[in-house]
């Protein structure tokens, strides 16, 4: 888990933009993520803020490795949403793959992966 100084930077960095807040009525989350052991591990994420409405939901499984998205929220949001995906190391999105619906979690980094019971090595077979 991120430690307490971050906690607290971050805290600190969603309160000073506060007063800026009436400037902007969503914030658009966007990036990319790939499917390796089970799990989406992001490579880019980028948040902007934004001054129209949210305006729309997307993500999409090409090849099924790979996950493209670009999310709007509202505003309110936004400030739980930052600060949840700091402190989780992962942000949560609805995800429809294979025609259903679902959420998926995409991790910021290696270190936030869950911990997985991890396989035994076989034993080598050896040739005579």
């Amino acid at each position: 888990m991120p430690g307490a100084m971050e906690n607290k930077w971050l805290s600190d960095f969603v309160d000073v933009i506060a007063p800026f807040y009436p400037l902007w009525q969503s914030m658009r989350v966007s990036g990319a993520a790939i499917n390796t052991n089970g799990g989406w591990l992001n490579i880019a994420m980028h948040m902007e803020l934004l001054e129209g409405k949210p305006e729309s939901r997307i993500s999409s499984f090409v090849p099924p490795d790979f996950l493209h998205y670009r999310l709007d929220y509202p505003l309110p949001a936004t400030r739980d949403l930052v600060i949840d995906t700091v402190r989780n190391r992962f942000l949560t999105i609805d995800a429809k793959k294979d025609g259903g619906d679902g959420q998926e979690r995409i991790f910021l980094s290696i270190q936030a992966w869950p911990r997985r019971k991890r396989r035994r090595a076989r034993k080598p077979v050896v040739v005579e």
